[in-house]
């Protein structure tokens, strides 16, 4: 599915955020496994340090016409928390 890469201000710092939709339905008792080996991931890959990773059923991050993702307005809706998370529970 589609993801978004935001920053968020924390204290006086920015933080990277990632909203990922997920394709298919995964079973509650793997998203905390699923979150692990993304954030793992991106940390090998580009050494970052991912401080929330939000997992989101599809079609719940904002689009452009054109199906682009709407990274300010993702952003927004992350510092309001408006995604109704799939890890919520986790």
């Amino acid at each position: 599915g589609r993801v978004a890469a935001i920053s968020v201000v924390e204290d006086v710092t920015e933080a990277l955020v990632a909203i990922a939709e997920l394709k298919k339905q995964v079973d509650e008792t793997l998203l905390d496994a699923v979150k692990r080996e993304v954030t793992a991931a991106v940390s090998m890959a580009h050494a970052v340090r991912l401080t929330d990773l939000v997992l989101v059923p599809p079609g719940s991050l904002p689009v452009t016409t054109s199906g682009k993702v709407r990274r300010q307005a993702s952003a927004v809706r992350y510092r309001q928390d408006e995604f109704s998370r799939l890890d919520a529970t986790v």
